[in-house]
């Protein structure tokens, strides 16, 4: 955010038009968390309605990652550049365009290029939302936007894991494509509707020029990265968990779809509530780096006790352990601070960008290669025309978790404190999370 006595004010056309334009950009950042999370409640479906393994159901559902990762920094300049509305309005119907292909997917190949065309069109959804934010409401209320965005990726994710496997189980998962692509339309309409309007604050567009050097400012800035690493540690294992732990529930434990995704919601539900509680901690000590090594050794020490110790434990503990999990992800809050505090001082948007690329191809990455190592580990076995995989299998698998935790902690334990301040700058920041 720029400052805003060099911005022009101006009078909305109408009251209502500031929250219309800040919850369609909200309502499309939800929607994009449900389409990312909902392979998890269809892995069998799609697993039996496209032959595939769980290396290429991986890929499937891994590529929305990689399209979201690379539409990061060129999605944060297209917003710097032309502004929220038309630019979300347009990828919402990208998006779109990906959900209806994904229904009518006859094969393998046509489903990766929908959900191809779905990471592209939601990749900037969550930057969308606070640059909407920052232009339609005065800046003293900016942190408060920043809580409500989060929440509305949080209710998103909810939402894709246990009533969307219920969901699914009632009417199949084309028909849940299919509702995505309809409901992409009111999403464009109002968006684009508000693009006709002036926002309140009006913010001169940087050049091209400038947005290309401030991104190699934080390119060339070693804390910018390992801060990153730091974020992937925490967020990568949760995302791995929250698609491949449906299938662990209902092939190793016999729980039915709904029951299986209610396991993995619960460590969206510690991740949702930890996020804020660790970030009001650390501005209350004015500290970054001790929370974050303790979040992280934290992550790591339970991502080892869920691999060796969860499955000798009685199922209803493992509810307890996943939501501790989650609450200790709650450390990705302290990351993105550290990334925007070690970045240029006048670009955080765009440090920022240059991480969730980070983050989202190692999420990608991680999804992808608990797929493969199941499949090493598979014995032949099929049940319903789907690859059966044992406990074992799973076991071995998600040490993915563990080994993405400890990057993290040695990311930590190198990265530089900031004492909340912004490099060269006597000023704290508000944080912005990885979304």
């Amino acid at each position: 955010m720029t400052d805003r006595t060099a911005n022009a004010v101006l009078r909305p056309s109408s009251a209502a038009l500031p929250w219309l334009m800040w919850g369609a950009a909200a309502s499309l950042y939800g929607f994009g968390q449900i389409a990312r999370h909902s392979p998890s409640a269809m892995i069998d479906d799609l697993m039996r309605d496209f032959a595939v393994d769980a290396s290429a159901l991986g890929l499937i559902a891994s590529v929305f990652w990689y399209a979201y990762a690379a539409m990061q920094i060129p999605g944060g300049f297209l917003l710097d550049r032309f502004g929220p509305a038309r630019v979300l309005g347009g990828s919402t119907i990208l998006a779109g365009l990906g959900c209806l292909a994904f229904a009518l997917a006859p094969d393998d190949g046509v489903a990766l290029v929908a959900r191809l065309l779905m990471g592209a069109g939601f990749a900037i959804s969550y930057v969308g939302c606070l640059k909407s934010a920052g232009q339609w409401f005065e800046r003293r209320r900016f942190p408060t936007f920043v809580g409500l965005s989060v929440f509305a990726g949080m209710i998103g994710a909810l939402l894709g894991q246990v009533p969307m496997a219920a969901l699914v189980d009632e009417v199949g998962w084309r028909s849940v494509a299919y509702g995505f692509a309809v409901a992409s339309v009111p999403i464009a309409l109002v968006l684009l509707y508000t693009g006709r309007s002036k926002p309140l604050f009006v913010t001169p567009a940087p050049s091209m020029r400038e947005l290309v050097g401030m991104l190699g400012q934080a390119a060339r800035a070693r804390d910018v990265w390992l801060a990153g690493l730091a974020n992937l540690g925490t967020t990568a294992p949760i995302v791995a968990f929250s698609l491949w732990g449906v299938a662990h529930y209902m092939q190793v434990h016999g729980l039915s779809r709904p029951e299986a995704a209610t396991y993995t919601s619960t460590i969206l539900i510690g991740w949702a509530i930890g996020s804020p509680l660790v970030g009001h901690l650390t501005a209350r000590i004015g500290r970054r780096k001790p929370v974050l090594i303790a979040g992280l050794s934290a992550c790591l020490a339970l991502w080892l006790l869920t691999v060796f110790v969860m499955p000798t434990m009685p199922r209803p503990s493992h509810y307890a352990l996943l939501l501790i999990v989650g609450l200790a992800g709650g450390v990705v809050s302290v990351c993105f601070s550290l990334a925007v505090e070690h970045g240029p001082p006048r670009a955080p948007g765009v440090t920022s960008a240059l991480v969730n690329t980070l983050i989202m191809a190692g999420a990608a990455l991680t999804q992808g290669l608990v797929g493969v190592l199941l499949d090493a580990q598979w014995s032949g076995e099929m049940v319903n025309g789907v690859r059966h995989y044992s406990e074992g299998a799973f076991n071995h698998a998600f040490m993915i978790m563990p080994a993405f935790s400890l990057v993290g902690l040695i990311a930590a334990l190198c990265v530089r404190e900031t004492y909340g301040r912004l490099r060269g700058d006597a000023e704290a920041v508000p944080a912005m999370g990885a979304k």
